[in-house]
C-alpha cells in the first residue's frame, strides 16, 4: 500500500510562498484604493485615520483625534444655547429712523440666517402692529427693513446664542458707537435691557434714555424674544413708534 508523504516539498513551499505574497499585495493594493476614495468623501477621516500596516503605539495619538471629533458632535447638539458661526450682516444706511440693537443673534436666527428669528419672537409681528412697517414681515425678509427707514444690527456680532452664554468680552461697543456716528440715525432702540447695560454701563429702565450718540437718541425695548416672555409688555414699542413718526 502507498503511504502518506510527510516530506518536505521544495517546489509546492515555493508556490504557496508566492501566492501568500501575491494575496497580500492585491489586499494593501485593495486598501490603499479604498482608503483614497473614503479620504474623498469623508474628510473626518483625516483626523482618525490608522496608516496600514499600524501597531498600537499609533493608538495613543488618534485616541486623543477620536475624542475631538465626538466632542466636535456635542457642541453641534448644543446650537439651542450657542452656535459660534459667521454673525449676520448689519443692516444700515444713511438717514434711519431707528436702528435696532439685540444682544446678539439668537440660536434660531443664527440657523436660519435670519434676525428675530427665533420660536415666539415678537419682532416683527410687532413692528406690524405699532405702525413701524406697513405690512409684515417674515424674518427672512430682514433685508427689506431699510425701506421703512428701520436698519438691525447687535452689540455681540462675532458670537450668537442666548444672553447667559454672553460675556463682556463679546460686545463691541466701541464698534457700535462708531457705527451710529457714521449713519447718526434718529434713534438706537436696544432690544434688551442687557444690551443697553452693557453698553451704558450702568442699570436702565424701558423708555428714552439721557445718553446721546451725537444726534442719536437712545431706547431701551423689552426683549422680543419667546424666552423673555413674563417681561414682555407692548407699550415702550409703542412709545418709540410715537417718538419717531
Amino acid at each position: 500500500s502507498q503511504g502518506c508523504n510527510t516530506g518536505s516539498n521544495p517546489v509546492g513551499s515555493a508556490m504557496k510562498s508566492i501566492a501568500y505574497e501575491l494575496m497580500c499585495a492585491a489586499v494593501r493594493n485593495l486598501y490603499g484604493k479604498w482608503r483614497q476614495d473614503f479620504r474623498m468623501f469623508s474628510p473626518r477621516w483625516q483626523q482618525t485615520r490608522l496608516d496600514f500596516p499600524y501597531d498600537s503605539r499609533e493608538l495613543s495619538d488618534v485616541k486623543p483625534r477620536v475624542r475631538e471629533s465626538v466632542a466636535s458632535r456635542h457642541d453641534r447638539q448644543r446650537t439651542r444655547e450657542s452656535v459660534r458661526m459667521s454673525v449676520l450682516e448689519d443692516v444700515l444706511a444713511p438717514n434711519l429712523r431707528i436702528v435696532f440693537c439685540g444682544t446678539a443673534v439668537g440660536a434660531a436666527s443664527a440657523l436660519r440666517r435670519a434676525y428675530y428669528a427665533g420660536p415666539g419672537n415678537a419682532f416683527w409681528p410687532t413692528l406690524f402692529r405699532i405702525g413701524l412697517i406697513p405690512i409684515r414681515l417674515e424674518p427672512e425678509q430682514y433685508k427689506c427693513i431699510t425701506e421703512y427707514r428701520l436698519g438691525l444690527t447687535d452689540l455681540a456680532k462675532a458670537v450668537s446664542g442666548s444672553d447667559r452664554m454672553l460675556s463682556r468680552q463679546h460686545f463691541d461697543g466701541d464698534g457700535l458707537r462708531a457705527k451710529m456716528r457714521y449713519y447718526s440715525p434718529k434713534v438706537l432702540a436696544f432690544t434688551s435691557k442687557r444690551a443697553a447695560e452693557e453698553f451704558v454701563g450702568r442699570p436702565v429702565e424701558y423708555g428714552r434714555l439721557e445718553d446721546v450718540i451725537g444726534s442719536t437718541q437712545l431706547f431701551v425695548l423689552p426683549s422680543p424674544s419667546g424666552a423673555a416672555r413674563r417681561y414682555w409688555s407692548q407699550q415702550p414699542w409703542r412709545d418709540l413708534a410715537n417718538l419717531v413718526q
